[in-house]
């Protein structure tokens, strides 16, 4: 396919992860690649990747967004109960990894009556929940990093600054190979 079709045709706001995923798997045949989305949301990524020849996969938690074929319905941090033995090349998370995001997670599945705007204005929830966010997002690269081949990248883009997650990567057993604003690229360099 022409590079400046596939150009057009990137889902929004997927431009920097498709880019990076490329670069990652230049000289590797699309069909032999495999690729698991964190967090598929409307599933367009794995689309577009499947379109182009990657075999292509996602993991979304919200039930009703987790719908059609090569899609999974379930937690990121349990993904060994939903793949078993299956393990991935490359994984990407767009937007996954934020605290913006664990604000959806805690609003949507752990307490609706969670407020938000409490956050902004009273230091020791703050506290308490930034450490709740560091848990389950230390347990989310943990169950990613069990289901990426040794050798295998995860690829990270976050709208905000990337440096929380990095830390906790590195807690998770992760080498850093591109650590950027907005992208990161974490390396499996420990075997299981």
């Amino acid at each position: 396919m022409n590079p400046l079709v596939i150009e057009m045709l990137i889902p929004d706001g997927y431009k920097t992860l498709f880019n990076v995923f490329t670069d990652l798997c230049s000289g590797r045949e699309p069909s032999n690649t495999s690729f698991l989305e964190l967090g598929s949301g409307g599933r367009s990524f794995v689309i577009f990747l499947r379109a182009l020849g990657y075999q292509s996969e996602g993991v979304e938690g919200q039930k009703d967004l987790a719908v059609g074929p090569h899609i999974f319905h379930g937690d990121i941090s349990e993904l060994e109960r939903i793949f078993w033995d299956r393990k991935f090349d490359f994984m990407g998370a767009n937007g996954v990894f934020c605290y913006e995001a664990q604000w959806e997670f805690f609003y949507r599945v752990v307490d609706s009556e969670l407020a938000p705007e409490r956050y902004f204005y009273d230091n020791n929830f703050k506290e308490v929940m930034n450490k709740t966010f560091d848990i389950r997002i230390e347990q989310m690269l943990k169950a990613a990093s069990s289901r990426l081949k040794l050798g295998g990248s995860l690829i990270v883009t976050e709208p905000w600054s990337i440096d929380f997650c990095v830390e906790v990567a590195k807690k998770a057993g992760f080498g850093i190979s591109v650590y950027e604003q907005q992208l990161a690229v974490l390396q499996k360099t420990i075997g299981r």
